[in-house]
């Protein structure tokens, strides 16, 4: 498990609230009707964001750089039609083919959104 990396930044020692870290959640800490920070946006926030806005006043969320997420269906249709025509070997050289090219595509899909 990474080491948490306590935030340095000018003005710290005069916020007043609670500072804490994922990796060491507080369940106590009550956060309804009140405003939060949210500093990242990793695997960690894109889970603890959507469930604390349903309680919390507000949340802000930080970030250095953005993080995409892409919902994909658990099984390829295609993938479970050609699976009854075509032998398994072939069909495997043919969807990691599709695979790849997916992942590429999102990704230069990613990098022209960036640019506008």
């Amino acid at each position: 498990m990474k080491k948490d990396i306590p935030p340095d930044f000018d003005g710290i020692n005069e916020f007043n609230g609670k500072i804490m870290h994922p990796q060491k959640w507080d369940t106590s800490i009550d956060y309804s009707n009140k405003e939060v920070i949210v500093i990242g946006s990793g695997a960690t926030a894109v889970t603890l964001v959507p469930e604390m806005a349903k309680d919390a006043k507000h949340v802000t969320m930080l970030q250095r750089s953005p993080t995409y997420v892409v919902s994909a269906p658990q099984q390829d249709p295609l993938a479970i039609f050609y699976k009854n025509i075509y032998p398994q070997n072939y069909l495997i050289s043919l969807f990691d083919g599709k695979i790849f090219y997916d992942n590429n595509g999102t990704l230069d899909y990613v990098k022209k959104i960036q640019k506008e």
